[in-house]
């Protein structure tokens, strides 16, 4: 079985936690407050052959962010893809998939790990493991607009690389 992840990090000023929560729960999500400025959403879908609403929930968590750009201060996105294998045995690397870099390492019970790094020269990577920062995508509430558009664009484009496997 194949899922796509998105851990989705928002960081508040004190007095707007507790609106964010209200907020994502009245939208159907299960937040979990990390502390008193932060908030933590971790969202799992499964990863089929086609299906297309994929896209839309991916979409819709993205216009949430957007929705919500003047209750948070920053926020940080995480994909990856988790997939079982029993097969091979995985030797962390970067692969290049046309313009995305893709961080691939083994994971507990034997699974894949395959995460979306969030960096536009792949060539500069020598040799894993990666610092975590370069597989968080970071953007601040004043940027929202401009850059979630290109997140949705590289998370379509990172799904569509492992629907179709």
């Amino acid at each position: 079985m194949r899922e796509i992840n998105i851990l989705i990090d928002f960081y508040t000023n004190l007095g707007n936690t507790s609106k964010l929560v209200k907020y994502l729960k009245d939208k159907g999500f299960s937040p979990r407050q990390t502390s008193y400025d932060s908030i933590r959403l971790r969202l799992e879908y499964p990863l089929s052959q086609v299906d297309t609403s994929l896209l839309e929930k991916i979409n819709a968590v993205l216009k949430t962010i957007s929705e919500t750009n003047n209750i948070w201060n920053t926020c940080c996105i995480e994909v990856w893809i988790e997939e079982e294998n029993q097969r091979e045995k995985i030797i962390p690397r970067v692969e290049k998939h046309g313009d995305l870099c893709i961080y691939i390492r083994p994971g507990s019970r034997g699974r894949i790990i395959r995460k979306l790094v969030w960096i536009a020269i792949c060539s500069g990577i020598v040799k894993p493991p990666l610092p975590e920062s370069t597989m968080r995508k970071c953007i601040e509430s004043s940027r929202a607009q401009s850059e979630l558009k290109t997140i949705s664009e590289t998370v379509e484009k990172f799904t569509s690389i492992y629907i179709h496997r």
